[in-house]
């Protein structure tokens, strides 16, 4: 859980660079799921940003928190239901994404 040069975890470098490989190491290795970057998004949020949809799937099945929201008031599910993504949609859902949230 070090930080690099930006402040943010390293882990959120590998993360939006979609080295999945890095990502899960870091995990396997104890690094906090539910930490936050200095923008207040979550490693779920940036996997899902850069359309890394294995990563959001592992993350949520490694036990990521689904309903943290970031500064602006967006949890994860809401960033899905932007970009209308059906079928990750109904992947929150089924793993305990909360439809009543509001931002």
């Amino acid at each position: 859980n070090q930080n690099g040069k930006d402040g943010n975890k390293m882990i959120f470098y590998y993360s939006e660079n979609k080295n999945e490989e890095m990502v899960k190491y870091f995990i396997d290795c104890g690094a906090d799921l539910n930490v936050k970057n200095k923008n207040g998004d979550t490693l779920l949020m940036i996997s899902w940003e850069k359309e890394n949809y294995d990563s959001v799937k592992y993350l949520i099945e490694r036990g990521a928190a689904i309903n943290k929201k970031n500064k602006d008031g967006n949890t994860i599910l809401m960033l899905a239901c932007k970009k209308e993504n059906l079928e990750m949609i109904k992947f929150l859902v089924n793993h305990g994404a909360d439809v009543n949230q509001v931002n």
